[in-house]
């Protein structure tokens, strides 16, 4: 699981991510799915992995990368 850090630091729920979302993507509104089991789907990913092609009920899916930098970085 993610620590306790990175969730309160990087909150996927904030209305500031939903707006910029909305504003790259030109559609509005958006909205959250309201099923807490299902809202966020999280995808773990070892060096080289892959996510094998699939159907999505939604859309589309936002992609956040969370990984260390290879250089720089904090």
């Amino acid at each position: 699981m993610f620590s306790k850090r990175l969730r309160n630091e990087i909150s996927l729920e904030t209305e500031e991510l939903l707006k910029f979302v909305s504003a790259c993507l030109g559609v509005s509104p958006i909205y959250r799915w309201a099923d807490p089991l299902a809202c966020h789907a999280f995808n773990v990913m070892k060096p080289d992995g892959v996510l094998p092609w699939h159907f999505d009920s939604c859309e589309f899916t936002l992609s956040l990368m969370i990984q260390k930098p290879e250089k720089g970085g904090i």
